[in-house]
């Protein structure tokens, strides 16, 4: 047991050495952690003092706004109110029945404007120049209608001279007697 013994002394000397140096690390640690806390909390007071003195620089700004002109506001309000009180002093104004023919609508008429003057007028103006126009067209017709009558006047008066003079006596005789039943027809 002798060999037991010496290595179970071994053992656990080498568990108290283990153990002594975890002991060591941990002590180190502690005073890492130590120093670090001591950090944080000057951290930490500094960053409350900071806090605090932002919160009294908040407190004492101060905003003021100026004072808006509301006159050109009441002005408007004030306008509006006597117009709306002269309107309501103003009885109600009768009904009256009108037949009126206007020539242009009493709402917005100057888009109507641009209809009359761009197709009416023109249109007015053509229907008046037609209607003068034509008198002149029938004494064209007349005149054209003469004319033609005349020239076939004038045809049968040259065939007849030319039939006349041609023709023997007994032909004279006839062509005679037809122009005197044709003098009484006309």
């Amino acid at each position: 047991m002798s060999l037991d013994e010496t290595t179970l002394t071994e053992v656990l000397k080498d568990v108290l050495e283990q153990q002594e140096k975890n002991q060591k690390v941990i002590q180190n640690l502690e005073i890492v952690l130590g120093e670090r806390d001591q950090v944080i909390a000057t951290l930490s007071d500094d960053n409350r003092k900071l806090i605090a003195s932002f919160e009294e620089k908040y407190k004492k700004i101060e905003i003021k706004a100026p004072v808006p002109d509301l006159t050109p506001v009441h002005r408007e309000l004030h306008a509006g109110m006597s117009n709306f009180v002269q309107v309501l002093e103003k009885k109600p104004m009768p009904i009256v029945r009108q037949f009126r023919f206007l020539f242009f609508p009493e709402n917005n008429p100057e888009k109507f404007y641009r209809i009359v003057a761009g197709h009416i007028i023109p249109w007015t103006f053509g229907f008046i120049v037609a209607m003068g126009l034509i008198p002149v067209g029938r004494k064209w017709a007349e005149g054209y209608e003469a004319k033609q009558h005349s020239r076939s006047r004038d045809i049968a008066a040259a065939a007849w001279i030319e039939a006349y003079e041609s023709g023997n006596a007994a032909m004279q005789k006839k062509l005679k007697k037809a122009y005197a039943e044709a003098e009484k027809k006309y």
